[in-house]
């Protein structure tokens, strides 16, 4: 019988900056990508216990990396990057767990360096838990498209093309998992669609408006995805100290959107479906 030994981040971050091949900062995107990874290819190794905190959230996967002693994220004229805290490196693996976890590494690192950041982030999403993730990556590469071309405050964009994206989107909601955000779902399609059939709207207000309800959805996306981590350190992790009120936050800015969206009040059976109904039949006859 094979006894299996845990690894868990701290083991793993020394590791992975001895074996990177360049000295440039490790963007904070690029880290939780390789993590990802190095956890994948840990978890088909039967002498490992891979036991890294992950979860998914609005871009792909995160670490858990609050509570590691080992790393320091900083802001950067371009972002964030993750650095390593030096003084604090340590391991108590054993030479052959160590050498199983530097062979992942290495394997990642080469899967990092031939696909670049947006390949292994397409190649993440391919083990996203719902399609509706894989469609809103897709609009919002559509999003950045469009604004590397133009800018935020463009209008001249594809708006045929986006709606069919957005129609997609919305088609594959997993309603089972996730009822408490269906109304927010349909209200934020018909401001989205009222402002693509309005020729003054530019593409950073639909970029808005959809990363609101993003965002919204991915609080209880990280909780319900989380891997060797609780939904309390899942928050912490995101600086959510009462996630009831960020999400109220959240729905509040999706009505701010627009002043005259639909409103059916009550929480009755009958009033919820009027409302989707509703919602439903903008959608189809798009």
């Amino acid at each position: 019988m094979v006894t299996s030994e845990s690894v868990d981040l701290d083991d793993i971050v020394p590791v992975l900056y001895e074996e990177r091949s360049y000295s440039t900062p490790l963007r904070t995107k690029a880290f939780h990508k390789l993590i990802y990874f190095i956890h994948k290819e840990l978890s088909a190794e039967p002498e490992i216990e891979s036991n890294i905190g992950l979860f998914w959230y609005k871009y792909g996967t995160c670490a858990q990396t609050s509570q590691s002693p080992l790393l320091e994220v900083v802001e950067t004229g371009g972002g964030h990057e993750t650095k390593l805290n030096e003084s604090g490196v340590s391991t108590d693996l054993s030479t052959s767990a160590e050498w199983t976890v530097r062979d992942a590494v290495k394997r990642a690192l080469e899967r990092y360096y031939e696909r670049g950041l947006e390949g292994i982030t397409d190649l993440q999403y391919e083990d996203a838990p719902y399609q509706l993730q894989r469609n809103y990556r897709q609009l919002d590469k559509r999003i950045g498209s469009i604004k590397s071309s133009g800018d935020v405050n463009t209008t001249e964009f594809d708006r045929v093309g986006f709606r069919r994206l957005l129609n997609d989107f919305v088609q594959v909601y997993p309603t089972e998992a996730f009822p408490e955000h269906e109304n927010e779902l349909y209200h934020c399609y018909s401001i989205l669609s009222e402002r693509i059939d309005n020729p003054e709207a530019t593409i950073g207000h639909l970029e808005r408006v959809l990363d609101t309800f993003w965002s919204l959805f991915c609080v209880d996306l990280a909780e319900s995805t989380a891997t060797n981590a609780s939904s309390m350190s899942v928050l912490s992790d995101l600086g959510i100290d009462e996630p009831h009120e960020a999400k109220e936050e959240l729905r509040e800015q999706i009505h701010e959107y627009d002043e005259d969206y639909l409103t059916v009040k009550g929480t009755s059976e009958v009033a919820d479906e009027a409302a989707e109904a509703v919602m439903l039949s903008r959608l189809r006859a798009d």
